[in-house]
């Protein structure tokens, strides 16, 4: 076989691999069928069905995805993240180097919470093109976001697609799981291996800003880079303003984090006084409720007790929120969170056909 045959071929999908997985499974029931009662050999139909049945036990994080998606496409429809990377660019610069660690450490906080992973896609070309601005090249902002939010996914604290998904699948067994040693041990392996990132990400961008010459991209990949990002560099490196609006955007953007994460942490299981800071509501002497904490108006559960189900209520709210402040219209709004949300049907996908191997 050719070496261009090869390269045609590539790696298989996703899709492929799950599949394979699925039909090994099936296998191996039918096997370990003979030696003991307790598994059912699979039949055909068990194959067929399972990714239907995984979508419908899956369904709560499917839907999740998909509204994050489209809440995360409202905020690059106002323009208020490349924006406020832009800004961030001008404030540190003499000093651009600084921009590695905060951004990694953001986009570590992103992967350890809610498992950004796809969703950092949009910021290779947008960080591409910052970094040959700082002076740096394309694979100083590739590995900010390759390592910043794998980093965070590895040490996954209250990632729902993660640890959500496996506690959940422990606790419908009747597994109990002890939440807080799972944030903490997820919370010092964030912390160690993004410092450790940090430093390698920043040491190599030292060295290709004091010499051209030493980045690890060929003389044609240097060209590509520059007629693929050299305008947009050029531009990132213009003067750039936050409007009102955006900076309104940006707040409510962190904002709507921060209450995501608290609300997925088992506050009382941690600490009953930082549950009660969070939880404002009103409780008689028996525990009933008087008047519902604010979270709980909104979803019907409050800080601390959350699911996929009160935080897809949460992000949906705070997309159409955002489309507002950002002076979206409202087709813009309907149409921009359908975008978001069709972009993000392959990770669905996904999600249902591992989910399958699970029920099968």
């Amino acid at each position: 076989m050719t070496e261009t045959a090869k390269k045609k071929r590539g790696m298989p999908s996703s899709f492929t691999i799950l599949l394979a997985l699925l039909a090994i499974v099936a296998v191996i029931t039918v096997i370990v069928s003979g030696t003991t009662d307790a598994v059912t050999a699979a039949k055909f139909s068990d194959f067929f069905t399972a990714p239907v049945k995984g979508f419908a036990d899956a369904l709560p994080v499917c839907l999740f995805v998909m509204i994050l998606g489209g809440f995360l496409g409202m905020m690059t429809e106002t323009g208020a993240l490349d924006n406020g990377i832009a800004v961030l660019v001008q404030k540190l610069k003499g000093r651009e180097i600084w921009i590695i660690p905060v951004l990694m450490c953001l986009f570590a906080l992103g992967g350890t919470s809610y498992g950004m992973c796809e969703e950092t896609v949009p910021f290779y070309a947008l960080l591409a093109a910052t970094m040959m601005a700082a002076g740096f090249d394309p694979l100083v902002g590739a590995a900010t976001v390759l390592l910043g939010a794998g980093c965070g996914c590895l040490g996954s604290t209250v990632n729902p697609f993660a640890v959500g998904a496996a506690v959940d699948a422990l606790s419908s067994k009747g597994i109990e799981v002890d939440q807080t040693i799972i944030i903490g041990l997820g919370f010092l392996l964030t912390v160690v291996t993004t410092l450790i990132s940090i430093i390698f990400v920043m040491r190599y961008a030292k060295k290709v800003k004091a010499d051209k010459g030493s980045t690890f991209l060929s003389l044609q990949e240097q060209k590509d880079a520059e007629a693929a990002h050299g305008a947009a560099a050029a531009e990132a490196a213009k003067e750039v303003k936050l409007t009102g609006r955006q900076k309104a955007v940006l707040g409510i953007f962190a904002f709507t984090f921060v209450v995501m994460i608290v609300g997925f942490i088992p506050l009382g299981d941690l600490n009953a006084n930082v549950a009660g800071f969070f939880d404002n509501g009103v409780y008689d002497a028996d525990g009933n409720t008087i008047t519902q904490a604010w979270s709980a108006v909104i979803t019907g559960l409050p800080i601390g007790q959350w699911y996929f189900d009160e935080a897809s209520t949460w992000f949906f709210i705070m997309a159409i929120v955002i489309g507002i402040v950002g002076g979206l219209s409202e087709k813009q709004i309907v149409n921009t969170f359908i975008t978001g949300a069709a972009d993000m049907m392959s990770v669905v996908l996904i999600i249902a056909l591992a989910r399958g191997i699970s029920v099968l």
